[in-house]
């Protein structure tokens, strides 16, 4: 069983970029992956869990779409199966109502 954790809350970034990179750094000293979604375009703490889910069963079988399970969460929260698509559910500069997602 996979420890999950799930912190919303709104917050100000004034640097997507530079929040990403720090959220990377954390994962990294951790050996976790940490993944910003935007609160706005979940349905609700089932959506978010299943998103997970769906994302490491599809890594351990090797059918995931993204080297990274961060963008692999995103893809599954977003129902849709391009990253690019998929990056409308992160965050952006300004004020977030914001997910963070750490496995």
């Amino acid at each position: 069983m996979m420890d999950i954790h799930l912190v919303a809350g709104t917050c100000e970034i004034p640097d997507a970029g530079v929040f990403l990179r720090r959220l990377g750094e954390i994962a990294s000293v951790y050996g976790i992956t940490v993944q910003a979604i935007d609160a706005n375009r979940i349905a609700g703490r089932a959506h978010v869990i299943s998103a997970i889910e769906k994302a490491v069963r599809a890594t351990a079988r090797s059918e995931n779409i993204s080297d990274d399970l961060g963008m692999e969460i995103l893809l599954y929260a977003s129902g849709n199966r391009q990253i690019k698509k998929a990056l409308a559910m992160g965050i952006a500069a300004g004020r977030n109502n914001v997910v963070l997602v750490a496995v």
